[in-house]
């Protein structure tokens, strides 16, 4: 911006004349320096809407000054001057600090009070752990710790009779376990298959032969829960009676004996009779039938009679002890609940990890940003001003620099971004503080939480998978 030279007004009251021979113009109102299209052409401002912004004040000025008598060298814009020049620039920042605020720095500020509500409430579970821990057989409930002792004991317990040559509490394959608990329904679904096939019931058409139908479905069902019963019983007698022995109950070991015995027998002709039924029933159906046909109906026979009940009943008899079966179970319902803890523990460690990181964010980039916006929109007063000066033909010289100025005060800091204009008006930094305070809150309230969780004890069980 070129210095203006000294706009030069008319002779004032006291010359005798105009240098022409002419009675002097009294009271003659001065105008601005330059046109518009002459401000243009100069590059004295940068477009028609600087100039019409600064027109208006530079004829409030003249129009203060001119009467005074004052030396139009002393013509400096006066405070009400400056603020109507830096108004709209100042609406201007007011209105990005505003919607910054708004959009940027609020919903990081909302996201961080949020993970502290998930956080609290993720420490009320955590508190609660350890979880309560039942057994299968004996249904009795263990506290988190003492079911930690009780493993250890069982635990404790196996080893000492393993080292004695005792093997009651050694467990089945899981394969076998599986193949246990699933034969019966396996069972069923053979003993349908064969009646559809073999024995040509309707299985999936009732309608066709209601009595076919209900007799294979009453026989099927009956013979499968007989079975089940049974098998289930005399297995679980042979269980209890290998522990009983191991443990010297001799008296306790024969009954259970004993029951095995009776419960075996009865599943021995349930599975018998159920098998030798299917073959005589299917050799009589496929009479002058194929070979391998009848080779097929055969084996699904045995193996839906015989086979299925003893790999259930083996499943079953030679699984463990009570004291490895309830330590096993206990043991993975305190992994499962030691996997939970740990999970919760994670995440909450994890929101903790987004407060700090969108604290970060607010600080370090997006306030100093919003600021840095405010203080480019204000700044553009400046220019209008230096163009004030050129059109009342005053030296245009820069005002101070335009910054933000922070001071302390009664119930936090007081601050502005200004444009550096003598008498302008400023951008109030209050919303800024405000949303400070908040996120001073937000920190102080992270900061307990996390001595909360620091006071917590850790999970009792050391996650050591006893097989």
């Amino acid at each position: 911006m070129t210095t203006a030279e000294v706009f030069p007004f008319p002779e004032g009251p006291g010359q005798k004349g105009n240098g022409n021979g002419c009675a002097p113009r009294r009271n003659r109102r001065p105008r601005s320096r330059y046109t518009k299209s002459e401000a243009l052409r100069a590059g004295l401002c940068e477009d028609k809407a600087q100039y019409d912004r600064v027109e208006p004040v530079v004829d409030m000025t003249i129009s203060h000054y001119h009467p005074t008598g004052l030396p139009q060298s002393e013509w400096y814009p006066r405070p009400i001057a400056a603020t109507t020049l830096a108004k709209p620039f100042i609406q201007g920042g007011e209105s990005i600090l505003r919607l910054g605020l708004e959009t940027e720095v609020d919903p990081a500020l909302d996201e961080i009070a949020e993970n502290n509500e998930t956080i609290k409430n993720d420490l009320d579970q955590l508190a609660r752990f350890p979880s309560d821990i039942a057994t299968p057989e004996g249904n009795k409930r263990y506290g988190g710790h003492d079911a930690v002792e009780h493993v250890e004991d069982s635990t404790e317990r196996i080893e000492d009779d393993r080292a004695n040559g005792q093997r009651h509490h050694d467990r089945v394959p899981k394969a076998l376990r599986l193949i246990a608990k699933w034969a019966p329904w396996a069972e069923a679904f053979g003993f349908f298959v064969f009646a559809a096939y073999f024995l040509n019931v309707p299985i999936l058409q009732p309608w066709l032969d209601w009595m076919g139908w209900t007799f294979a479905v009453v026989l099927v069902v009956g013979i499968c829960l007989i079975l089940a019963w049974s098998i289930h019983h005399a297995a679980e007698a042979h269980n209890h009676g290998r522990e009983q022995q191991a443990e010297r109950q001799p008296h306790e070991a024969e009954k259970s004996r004993r029951n095995r015995l009776v419960y075996g027998i009865i599943a021995i002709v349930a599975a018998g009779g159920i098998t030798f039924g299917m073959i005589e029933r299917g050799l009589t159906a496929l009479a002058g039938g194929s070979l391998i046909v009848t080779v097929v109906m055969i084996a699904l026979a045995a193996i839906t009679g015989l086979l299925l009940p003893v790999l259930t009943y083996w499943g079953k008899a030679l699984d463990g002890s009570k004291v490895s079966r309830e330590r096993d179970a206990m043991v993975e319902d305190l992994d499962d609940d030691l996997d939970e803890h740990v999970d919760l523990s994670a995440e909450i460690e994890e929101l903790f990890a987004k407060s700090e990181a969108l604290d970060e964010i607010v600080v370090t980039d997006k306030l100093p940003r919003i600021r840095d916006e405010v203080q480019s929109q204000v700044n553009g007063a400046r220019e209008d001003y230096l163009f004030l000066l050129v059109q009342l033909g005053l030296d245009a010289e820069l005002p101070p620099p335009a910054s933000m100025k922070v001071e302390p005060g009664v119930s936090g800091p007081i601050g502005t971004i200004s444009t550096g204009i003598p008498g302008a008006s400023a951008v109030d930094m209050q919303p800024v503080w405000d949303r400070m305070a908040r996120l001073q809150g937000l920190r102080q309230e992270g900061e307990e939480l996390r001595a909360r969780r620091d006071a917590l004890p850790p999970h009792p069980w050391d996650h050591s998978r006893v097989v």
